[in-house]
């Protein structure tokens, strides 16, 4: 695993609705030297209905959206809090960065750290030593 000092964390919630994936709320921790020193939380305005299992799943509620900021607001927000550093996200290679990619942002090159990877190799380690 590729050690990093300065990064991003981050994650997002999503609803999807007829076939459409729509963002709900976007957040992230930057850490400097190894150390959180900055968040990144908002929720995003939607139209579409959530779905009870996302409702209960995340608490979010239509209420916690109806005056939240649009998506291109919270995305433009979202990038100027990344910026160039390296992010890392938990299976967000099959979620998160397709998600981001429809909305035309791409952190393919940027994401160093799959959590999720990162730990099925090291179970797969500790069962197979």
């Amino acid at each position: 695993m590729e050690k990093l000092r300065d990064y991003i964390a981050f994650d997002l919630e999503f609803n999807q609705h007829e076939g459409v994936t729509h963002l709900i709320q976007v957040s992230a921790v930057r850490f400097q030297d190894g150390q959180e020193c900055a968040t990144f939380d908002s929720y995003v305005h939607t139209t579409a209905p959530l779905k009870s299992f996302i409702n209960g799943l995340t608490g979010i509620t239509a209420e916690t959206l109806k005056d939240a900021p649009k998506v291109e607001q919270v995305l433009k927000d979202f990038q100027a809090f990344v910026g160039d550093l390296p992010i890392v996200g938990y299976n967000a290679a099959k979620s998160d960065l397709p998600i981001l990619l429809e909305h035309g942002i791409d952190y393919r090159d940027q994401y160093k750290v799959d959590l999720y990877e990162e730990l099925l190799n090291a179970v797969v380690l500790i069962y197979t030593a």
